[in-house]
């Protein structure tokens, strides 16, 4: 006969608990039916694997014993397959390109490195600190921090933070340029140092080229 891995399953279940309502209280089955599959596999081997002993006690025989010993290798490797599968296809790797500016990177970014990779240890994480929005449907980089709204109809994004912006100015030039327009009034006139033309889709430069 071919021994199934229920067989030696069920003589584990018997050789530990000692009887067959112990085992049949393990495998969940009732008493009758293990007492059915012992016969059966006895029978089927052509060898006793348990001495009957007074009080309903099963005693493994030398090839019960044998049996028991393979039914523990079995038993081992199947739970260390469960414990090294379990959650495989869930835990993330490979290798991960972020962009972002250097600002965002230093005050965003740097505390949750740390976090980030003891949460995920599988993800190489490469950051691409440039101030230039790169283009994430040609893979220039997977993931975008920027102050920004994509605009390309398959990607996807979600509000972090706000981020408050200003202009500032030297003493010097405000001295130069006579002095700070007045809350409300127009900029007109001024020298601004703003962004080149890859960083025109920052909302901060659009802001600027609106009040200059």
């Amino acid at each position: 006969m071919s021994i199934v891995w229920t067989d030696p399953q069920l003589v584990l279940a018997i050789a530990r608990s000692g009887s067959l309502t112990g085992a049949a209280r393990t495998l969940a089955i009732d008493h009758s039916t293990t007492f059915r599959r012992l016969k059966a596999l006895e029978r089927g081997l052509g060898a006793r694997l348990f001495e009957r002993l007074p009080g309903g006690v099963y005693q493994p025989t030398a090839a019960g014993e044998r049996m028991v010993i393979a039914a523990e290798r079995i038993e081992d490797e199947v739970m260390a397959l469960d414990r090294d599968l379990t959650g495989r296809d869930l835990r993330l790797s490979g290798r991960l390109r972020v962009t972002t500016s250097e600002s965002v990177a230093l005050r965003l970014l740097t505390p949750q490195i740390k976090a980030f990779r003891d949460l995920h240890p599988g993800i190489a994480l490469d950051l691409i600190l440039d101030n230039r929005v790169l283009d994430l449907t040609r893979r220039e980089a997977d993931v975008a921090i920027r102050p920004i709204r994509p605009k390309e109809g398959d990607l996807w994004g979600r509000k972090l933070a706000d981020v408050a912006w200003a202009i500032y100015a030297t003493r010097g030039y405000l001295r130069f340029a006579g002095g700070c327009p007045a809350q409300g009034r127009s900029f007109s006139g001024h020298v601004f140092i703003g962004w080149d033309e890859s960083s025109r889709r920052v909302r901060a430069a659009d802001w600027i080229e609106a009040i200059a």
